[in-house]
């Protein structure tokens, strides 16, 4: 079946499951967000700031301790729907979807490339805001934070954004859609899988960038049916907007 259908998840799953993993998705998502609330509200009683969380919430520039809840708590959601569809419906089936290729090195290229072209794209429209999402995630963080910012941001969003967008979602979605194997509906639900991944950050500028880029990384699981290419691709994605940031600030 793999012969048949070079852009699919590494395990096929009957249609009522893809589906099931779908809903389950969505129900990590919720999850995740109630969680981000959760732990919001933990931190704005531990910070004793004065300011209503809704206010905070709506700040061009958040505290640090504000992000950091909130993705902390996203990611539990994220984390947590993999490892349920992992137990449930063996999304993995097996280690070797987790390991690692010399040959995945060139996917710090692709990432890069990613980041560069999405900038060129943007540059007939005259975008003022297109760094938008990472100022608000730094805003004056610094020292310690600020690196601990830059951790998250570089690392732990492509592994908890790729094990649910990709591992997870995407199985679903190509299970649910293109069960049995044609391509182009293995192509629609790649392209399904990156919208959805664009829609998820909440950033309408930013959306067709992260869609693409969305498209792109989902692509990049199919054919490899493994989790480190698109994890490695992403994170020198958001590795260079984060080094982008730094070379601004100490120019600044």
């Amino acid at each position: 079946m793999t012969d048949l259908a070079p852009l699919a998840p590494p395990r096929w799953l009957p249609r009522r499951s893809g589906f099931a993993v779908v809903g389950l998705c969505l129900g990590g998502f919720i999850t995740g967000e109630i969680l981000a609330l959760i732990f919001a509200v933990l931190g704005h009683s531990l910070s004793g700031s004065k300011l209503s969380l809704t206010t905070i919430s709506h700040m061009a520039s958040p505290p640090p301790w504000f992000l950091v809840a909130s993705l902390l708590g996203l990611w539990v959601g994220f984390g947590g729907t993999t490892l349920v569809a992992q137990k449930v419906y063996r999304i993995f089936p097996d280690r070797g979807v987790f390991s690692f290729r010399v040959k995945d090195l060139w996917f710090i290229l692709l990432g890069v490339g990613c980041q560069i072209a999405v900038g060129l794209a943007y540059l007939p429209f005259h975008v003022h805001n297109l760094n938008g999402p990472t100022h608000k995630i730094f805003g004056d963080a610094h020292g310690a934070m600020f690196a601990l910012l830059c951790l998250l941001t570089a690392f732990g969003a492509p592994i908890f954004e790729e094990l649910f967008f990709r591992g997870t979602l995407l199985c679903g979605l190509t299970n649910l859609i293109a069960n049995p194997p044609v391509v182009a509906l293995s192509v629609l639900a790649i392209s399904l899988d990156g919208i959805l991944f664009g829609l998820a950050h909440g950033e309408l500028v930013q959306l067709p960038g992260l869609a693409a880029t969305g498209i792109v990384l989902a692509l990049v699981y199919a054919k490899t049916k493994r989790m480190l290419p698109s994890m490695i691709m992403h994170a020198s994605f958001n590795t260079l907007a984060v080094l982008s940031l730094v070379a601004q600030r100490a120019h600044g």
